[in-house]
């Protein structure tokens, strides 16, 4: 069986392959959990087609009646260039590398670790809070820049853009609050410090 490997994918199977490594690189699946450059990850791929290449060489060689439609991951008729499906997923990486000031995002690595030091018999603790904010904060990005503006901001043309010209945030009066049974509140009540869970209006 591990002769067979990458034997049977069609070179367009290998492009989906390769483009998902790539997410998976850049999600911070790495050795140190860290994401990683774009040229970096292009060199991971580099070497992995590579590889690829001399087991499917030497498989040939091994049996001269096999018939593989493909040897390197490039495109057919001599095309050396790298196919859309990856370069499309490296130019996004790259596109995060100049995003001024970007910080390393949460992944779920870092959650499951956090899920690791919380213990049962403190549900209260630091650990199990901080473990119960990451949940919320994969889904709901809780960093400033990613779910508010700053105080000053009211109107639309003060708005931070993203690298793409994109709103970088909402601001305040974008939401709305639900109490129980989606009952709707006041924005003054559901920002007020006496809060609870059960709220009377």
């Amino acid at each position: 069986m591990k002769d067979l490997c990458f034997l049977a994918q069609s070179l367009e199977e290998m492009f989906h392959l390769f483009a998902m490594y790539i997410v998976f690189l850049g999600m911070g699946h790495t050795l140190l959990c860290k994401t990683i450059k774009a040229d970096t990850i292009r060199r991971y791929i580099a070497d992995a087609a590579k590889q690829i290449q001399t087991r499917r060489q030497a498989y040939i060689r091994a049996h001269p009646d096999a018939h593989l439609p493909w040897l390197s991951l490039i495109r057919a008729h001599g095309d050396s260039q790298m196919p859309s499906e990856i370069t499309d997923c490296l130019r996004e990486i790259q596109r995060w590398e100049n995003v001024k000031d970007h910080r390393e995002p949460l992944t779920t690595n870092m959650i499951q670790f956090q899920k690791t030091v919380c213990s049962p018999s403190t549900p209260h603790s630091v650990d199990q809070v901080m473990y119960d904010w990451e949940v919320c904060g994969i889904y709901a990005g809780f960093r400033l820049s990613e779910w508010a503006q700053e105080d000053h901001v009211h109107l639309r043309s003060q708005v931070k853009l993203t690298i793409d010209g994109h709103p970088m945030a909402f601001v305040i009066g974008d939401l709305k609050f639900f109490g129980e049974n989606r009952r709707h509140m006041s924005l003054s009540y559901a920002l007020a410090p006496h809060f609870s869970s059960n709220p009377s209006m």
